[in-house]
């Protein structure tokens, strides 16, 4: 018996493209492309400009604290080198964090990066979690960013424990013969499997005030029903340091969720 342990979490976490060789050869593209843009462009130097750190909180249903990191390694105006990391915990004792490595620079109009995370979830009953390999691109103009990422797990499933069906509420095996007791076993798994997601967002009104965003995401699961989805919001900056946003998602699992 698999149970879907990691859902929630990735519907929460993720939004952005296309299969997981693919996304290591644009990684790799990316990074010779800007050196070789970049590299005459004015000197290198370390810490190039100042790291920016957000931490969020947020309550529904369970109460999360999430917070995450860029801090710039090694580049110059055009072009930066960056480690990054990211973090969440919730009072239901899951928690994630996801170190990695990545690239920004200038060409022409354009902003252009591409990273590697190495992402790491654990869920309340299973201590040891999975680790996922998560690549993306994303390009940012003056009024719009589009981003795509992909999914690749090290591995698949994680039995956690093995129980008899009357344990876990399935009492359609049991059955008696004499004085004894028969009844089937059943393995407890998490299960996981590769994905990828995509998001486009612009800006619109004096100042880049409001800007909205949508995308799809698609996660395959073995033996299970894949989530396939799309989610779509808006936010609005009254200013610096103050915004409100919604956002609405639909997939096969979940059907309709919106939150502000």
């Amino acid at each position: 018996m698999e149970l879907l342990s990691r859902n929630e979490q990735l519907l929460i976490w993720l939004q952005k493209k296309r299969r997981f060789t693919h996304f290591i050869s644009y990684f790799l593209l990316l990074c010779v492309l800007t050196v070789t843009n970049c590299y005459a462009s004015s000197p290198y130097y370390f810490f190039p400009i100042l790291p920016r750190i957000n931490i969020n909180g947020s309550t529904v249903s369970r109460t999360y604290q999430e917070e995450d990191a860029i801090l710039p390694v090694y580049g110059n105006s055009n072009f930066i080198v960056f480690a990054s990391g990211a973090g969440r915990y919730g009072n239901d004792r899951g928690w994630f964090i996801g170190p990695g490595l990545g690239t920004r620079a200038i060409l022409g109009h354009h902003i252009w990066g591409a990273y590697l995370f190495g992402d790491r979830d654990v869920v309340p009953r299973d201590s040891s979690g999975f680790w996922v390999l998560n690549p993306g691109i994303e390009i940012f103009g003056r009024h719009w960013e589009w981003h795509a990422n992909g999914y690749a797990p090290t591995r698949r499933d994680r039995v956690i424990r093995t129980a008899f069906g009357d344990e876990i509420g399935i009492g359609s095996g049991v059955h008696f013969t004499g004085h004894s007791e028969f009844d089937h076993l059943f393995q407890i798994t998490d299960s996981i499997g590769p994905g990828f997601d995509t998001s486009l967002g612009f800006s619109v009104l004096p100042y880049n005030a409001l800007y909205f965003y949508g995308g799809f995401y698609f996660y395959q699961f073995r033996g299970i029903r894949n989530i396939e989805g799309g989610q779509f919001g808006a936010r609005y900056y009254f200013n610096h340091n103050v915004a409100i946003a919604i956002n609405d998602s639909v997939d096969t699992v979940f059907h309709n969720s919106f939150g502000v």
